[in-house]
Formats: C-alpha cells, sequence, structure tokens
C-alpha cells in the first residue's frame, strides 16, 4: 500500500504503521490487489494551517 502526503508517500507492508499530518493532500493507494487497513483518525483542536 502507498500512503501519506503526495510529497513523503510511504510503501507500507503487512504489519507496518504510518502518522501524518492529513490537512494536505494525501492519498491512500493499494499496489497489489486487495489491500485491507485500518484508518485511524484524530482530529485536534487546531491542525496546522501549512502543509
Amino acid at each position: 500500500m502507498l500512503v501519506g502526503p503526495h510529497d513523503q508517500q510511504v510503501h507500507l507492508h503487512a504489519g507496518d504503521f504510518v502518522s501524518f499530518t492529513a490537512n494536505c493532500p494525501h492519498s491512500y493507494e493499494s499496489l497489489h490487489g486487495e489491500t485491507r487497513a485500518t484508518l485511524v483518525v484524530f482530529y485536534l483542536a487546531r491542525a496546522p494551517d501549512r502543509c
């Protein structure tokens, strides 16, 4: 799976973890057919204004 902000995407494999601020353009892409993932979103009272 390819995940993260468009300028810093990371290849994830089974059991991997990534964390990033999602207030900038980002994506989630399956690279090898069916992919399952767990997405946890934390909403801050105020996120950084810049990417």
